[in-house]
């Protein structure tokens, strides 16, 4: 046939050698193998030569490291403002994180953490001991307990005050006793809680908006709706009762809104309206008149969580039945709870310190091994029956980050500092890119 000739050459660079029919094409658009010119037959090419390049982004230690041409044509880009970063946010460690710790039976501080929680939920490892739930909106000596229907209570507090990089510990047993062995999950909210009149119910609310993450109380109105201070859906909300027993009430943003889930139990997703059977919204969560979320006259925590990308992630996934069943999150993380939905199931708690370690939320039995594994980018589970794999089964899960360790990189991350309007009519060279720049082939005939 009749010779087809390219008579531009776009703005876009290929960055690999893709593999057809085993030949391999280059930018250029010249089709050659290992490097030499191998034409198919009955075709003429006619051009400048191969003027490909390669960069394989493994070496991030420099700005020329990054731009460097392995392909041996000694194409090196000059990079501006790009920089290699790992999955997941580079300050997940402020927002949420785990620490383990020893009991001593006297007051103690716990300080690893990189920021002042709002949240601590504790758990003792080594034994059976109830799940301690203190925030800093209902105040640090108030406990709630996952594994429980009961009220708050303030006699026995596990925790005496939220500090700078921690909380303190108080002697009581039920958080410190000796030589047992502690997991704490913490969270960060917004501090001292402030009036929120979004809903028709009006809420205390202490939000963080960067992690998603808010504490609200509030007083029950039947068909009522409570500000969360977000601004944005929650896809994960809890709520308790305080002044009286009730079971938790929790919803996912993978059930319906008719149906909530209980964490205090190992019964399936139940359907009745709690949710007024409506979704959150951006500003506010709504609640019916039942015991669970909105009973007249009755006092309510809700902890809410939005999603934010590279920090946490609400999902759920079908069980396989087999080993190797890989749940991608777009982060490798740092704290991971799953509860099958369509049938009874364990709340299953993992996190990045403990191993193959696992607690169940709605009991105080000591920690199991669990056969799974953190990766970079989500979690494989390696169980092939109910808890939490069976075929079939439907299951949710709620993720939280860990702080990037930069030891996998995942992206290349551009702050666009100089562009300019694009206009190409195929010389070349005419467009402006805050990326690099690179001397572009000139246009082949084919």
């Amino acid at each position: 046939g009749s010779p087809i000739t390219l008579n531009s050459v776009g703005n876009s660079y290929v960055n690999n050698t893709q593999t057809v029919d085993l030949m391999a094409i280059r930018i250029n658009g010249s089709i050659i193998d290992s490097q030499n010119w191998t034409p198919p037959s009955g075709i003429g090419l006619q051009g400048t030569g191969d003027n490909s390049f390669h960069l394989d982004f493994k070496d991030n230690s420099s700005n020329a490291a990054l731009g460097t041409d392995t392909s041996g044509n000694s194409n090196t880009w000059t990079v501006n403002n790009l920089v290699a970063t790992a999955a997941g946010l580079a300050t997940a460690n402020q927002g949420m994180d785990v620490v383990t710790y020893t009991g001593t039976a006297s007051t103690q501080s716990i300080s690893s953490l990189a920021f002042q929680p709002d949240l601590v939920w504790l758990k003792r490892r080594n034994g059976a001991g109830n799940h301690n739930i203190q925030d800093a909106v209902r105040g640090a000596s108030a406990v709630l307990q996952s594994d429980s229907n009961g009220a708050e209570f303030t006699n026995g507090p596990r925790v005496s005050s939220f500090d700078s990089n921690g909380f303190t510990l108080t002697s009581d047993n039920g958080g410190n006793t000796s030589g047992g062995t502690y997991v704490a999950w913490c969270w960060k909210a917004g501090g001292a809680a402030s009036s929120n009149t979004d809903g028709t119910i009006t809420s205390s609310v202490s939000a963080n908006t960067s992690y998603g993450f808010s504490i609200c109380t509030y007083t029950g109105t039947e068909g009522g709706t409570f500000g969360h201070g977000l601004n944005a859906a929650p896809k994960f909300v809890m709520v308790k009762r305080r002044n009286t027993t009730a079971d938790w009430c929790l919803w996912h943003t993978s059930i319906p809104n008719t149906q909530y889930l209980m964490l205090n139990q190992t019964a399936a997703a139940n359907t009745f309206n709690v949710w007024g059977n409506t979704s959150p919204t951006s500003s506010v969560v709504s609640v019916s008149g039942d015991s669970y979320t909105g009973n007249n006259g009755d006092t309510y925590v809700a902890y809410c969580w939005s999603e934010v990308a590279g920090f946490s992630k609400f999902g759920s996934y079908t069980g396989t039945g087999a080993t190797g069943h890989k749940i991608t999150t777009g982060f490798k993380p740092a704290w991971i709870l799953f509860k099958r939905t369509d049938s009874v199931s364990n709340w299953r708690i993992v996190d990045r310190l403990r191993g193959t370690a696992s607690l169940n939320a709605e009991t105080s039995e000591a920690e199991q091994t669990l056969n799974f594994a953190i990766n970079d980018d989500g979690f494989t589970i390696n169980e092939t029956g109910n808890n939490p794999n069976a075929s079939g089964g439907s299951y949710i899960y709620a993720a939280f980050a860990a702080k990037p360790d930069g030891s996998v990189i995942d992206s290349l991350v551009d702050s666009p500092s100089q562009t300019a309007t694009p206009t190409d009519t195929g010389a070349g060279g005419e467009v402006v890119s805050n990326y690099a720049t690179w001397n572009p082939p000139a246009p082949v005939s084919v």
